[in-house]
């Protein structure tokens, strides 16, 4: 309903003062948030890029108005897999929004969110988590802890604990961001899915193989009845409930999901985007338990390729990988490979460890600075 009345003021304005007039531009942005939540990604990045050409011309790249367009812009590239334009156009935006309105204002909040989301897409966790943090504490003050827009950012830092291995947080976080949503929109609502399927994935860390199950096939029925079934949203709910069939030992089963789910990835972002390499391991580890391991080794190389060109060679992704291909490797007799990756991967893992020890120690070396400088016995002495 909200849609068709969005569109018939677009129509209307287009009439009355011509396609590429200034009052166009907020149902433009709009409009093209409408069909994201809708599904319809490409439209509204259209939409969006049109709203900022026009905002661009009337007022200048770097005016106050221009900011939320180009964060609602990078976040449809975002939902298209392209996180560096995601990363740019946030990016863009916090400039913008930092110098108009300072730090700490309501308005950078979401920019922070979207940045955030985009490095840790990019595989930059840390600097992921530093924003969410950031960002959640300027909502929680100016919203209350319980607003809507607290939950968005709680789903997004439990799933970024979870990607460096923190399964109690991850857990804590998506609970408290599923009990605002399913309040707030209720429990079969679009916007409930992803949060169900984070927690899938938090349950199974936990080794909780019947909750994984249930939540991801909760997400995927809710998606499938939203979008339908051959939508790009649906491969991430594909991969999820088919990851939960193969920690039940349904491995069959899992194969068949993951397949379908890479077949939709494949067609909508390239054989060669990031977003794969979930897809492909998963698959993978089906393979595995079907023994197939040639067939395993095979997609864990095709994986592994992704992560080093996206990542680098020396990211915890590809350290995580490099430690499945080893173990395949064991399987199939190679001694001399496996031996190779297992310390290629340890190596890794070490130099990690030492890098998050110094940034742990330079973090408590600034906060001892910064206690000294409020101190007033400090200065005194």
């Amino acid at each position: 309903m909200q849609q068709a009345l969005q569109q018939q003021a677009l129509s209307v304005l287009e009439k009355e003062y011509g396609v590429e007039h200034i009052k166009v531009v907020p149902v433009c942005v709009g409009l093209g948030n409408a069909h994201g939540m809708l599904g319809d990604v490409q439209l509204q990045r259209k939409l969006q890029e049109r709203a900022l050409a026009i905002q661009e011309q009337e007022y200048g790249c770097e005016h106050r108005t221009v900011a939320n367009t180009l964060r609602c812009l990078g976040n449809a590239f975002g939902a298209l897999g392209d996180a560096w334009q995601q990363k740019h156009f946030a990016e863009r935006a916090i400039e913008i929004q930092e110098r108009e309105y300072g730090p700490e204002h309501a308005e950078l909040a979401p920019s922070l969110r979207s940045l955030g989301v985009a490095l840790g897409s990019l595989g930059d966790v840390e600097k992921e988590l530093a924003l969410l943090t950031r960002c959640l504490a300027i909502e929680e003050r100016e919203f209350g802890v319980e607003h809507r827009q607290v939950a968005f950012t709680l789903r997004c830092m439990g799933n970024a604990h979870g990607a460096v291995g923190q399964p109690e947080k991850q857990l804590k976080l998506l609970e408290r961001a599923l009990s605002i949503e399913e309040r707030e929109f209720g429990k079969e609502h679009r916007e409930v899915a992803p949060v169900l399927r984070s927690l899938s994935y938090a349950h199974a860390a936990f080794g909780n193989a019947e909750q994984q199950l249930q939540l991801a096939q909760q997400a995927l029925a809710i998606d499938e009845r939203e979008y339908g079934s051959d939508h790009r949203f649906l491969a991430a709910d594909l991969r999820c409930v088919g990851c939960a069939h193969g920690a039940q030992g349904s491995f069959d089963k899992q194969r068949e999901l993951l397949e379908r789910a890479l077949d939709m990835e494949e067609r909508d972002y390239g054989p060669h985007h990031r977003i794969l390499t979930r897809t492909l391991k998963g698959l993978s580890s089906a393979h595995c338990g079907l023994g197939d391991v040639k067939l395993q080794l095979k997609l864990l190389e095709r994986a592994l390729a992704i992560e080093v060109r996206e990542y680098g060679a020396e990211h915890r992704e590809v350290a995580s990988t490099l430690r499945l291909m080893s173990s395949a490797c064991a399987t199939l007799g190679d001694t001399d490979r496996y031996e190779q990756l297992l310390a290629r991967a340890g190596a890794m893992q070490s130099l990690q460890s030492s890098r998050h020890q110094s940034l742990q120690e330079q973090r408590l070396e600034k906060r001892l600075r910064s206690e000294e400088t409020q101190d007033p016995k400090a200065e005194s002495k």
